[in-house]
C-alpha cells in the first residue's frame, strides 16, 4: 500500500514538475514570439502624423546608406546596435544629432562611429528628414 502512494506522489510530482516547466518557459518565450509577430512596430500616432510615404521615404534611405550594417531593426541587422523603440526613448531633434553625429552626442561614439556618422552630414535635408522621420516611428 505504501509503495502504491510513493509511486503516486512521484508520479503526481514529476506532473507538476512537468507542468511548472512548461508554464515557465511559456511565460518566458511570449516576448521573443510577439516581436516576430510585429517585425516593425511603428507606433499609429506618429503614422497618423508623418505622412505615409515620408516614413516609406526614410526606410528607402535607411537601406540605401546600408544602416543595417550597424543597426538592426526588429532584429535584421547588426545585433550590437538596436533602433526597435528609438522613438520613444528619444525626440526627433535628438534622432537627428545621433544619425549625424552631432556635437551633442560625440563625446558617446567612438572616433570610428563619429566619423561613419558625420558623413550623413552630406544627405539631402529631405532625405535626412525622412529618415527621422521613419526613425521617430518606431516605437515600443
Amino acid at each position: 500500500m505504501r509503495e502504491r502512494w510513493a509511486r503516486r506522489l512521484a508520479l503526481l510530482t514529476c506532473l507538476l514538475v512537468l507542468g511548472l516547466t512548461a508554464a515557465f518557459a511559456a511565460v518566458r518565450n511570449l516576448p521573443a514570439v510577439m516581436a516576430v509577430a510585429s517585425p516593425l512596430a511603428v507606433d499609429p500616432a506618429a503614422g497618423e502624423q508623418a505622412d505615409a510615404t515620408l516614413l516609406a521615404q526614410g526606410r528607402q534611405v535607411y537601406d540605401q546608406n546600408d544602416c543595417a550594417a550597424c543597426h538592426a531593426i526588429a532584429g535584421t541587422g547588426s545585433p550590437r546596435s538596436p533602433l526597435d523603440g528609438v522613438g520613444s526613448a528619444l525626440a526627433p531633434a535628438q534622432i537627428r544629432e545621433w544619425v549625424i553625429g552631432g556635437d551633442s552626442v560625440a563625446e558617446d561614439l567612438s572616433p570610428r562611429a563619429l566619423r561613419a556618422k558625420q558623413a550623413y552630414r552630406s544627405l539631402p535635408p529631405e532625405q535626412l528628414d525622412a529618415l527621422v522621420a521613419y526613425l521617430s516611428s518606431l516605437k515600443d
